[in-house]
């Protein structure tokens, strides 16, 4: 063998590119862009997802601090009530 079958063309567009060879990459190039199409819309489903969930937790949590200020007031209205319910015994 000579040293000429063994090392690689110096141009990389010598060599002869059929029609099977584009089709074969085409198809390979639409494969991969079809997966990839695939993933995307998985992940933008799963975003929505998890968007609707912290939609859900931003509402539980406006609910709960909403509570937070009214219960020391309901907590005072309540201490305020029995205080006036058992000054009858209390205070004799």
């Amino acid at each position: 063998m000579s040293d000429q079958q063994n090392t690689p063309a110096a141009d990389p567009f010598a060599g002869v590119v059929t029609a099977k060879d584009i089709y074969d990459t085409v198809n390979d190039t639409k494969v991969l862009v079809q997966r990839s199409l695939d993933r995307q819309e998985a992940l933008e489903k799963q975003h929505q997802e998890f968007r609707s969930e912290l939609d859900v937790m931003k509402e539980r949590v406006a609910k709960n601090e909403k509570w937070r200020y009214m219960l020391p007031i309901s907590a005072a209205g309540a201490v305020g009530a029995t205080v006036v319910g058992l000054a009858p015994y209390i205070g004799g």
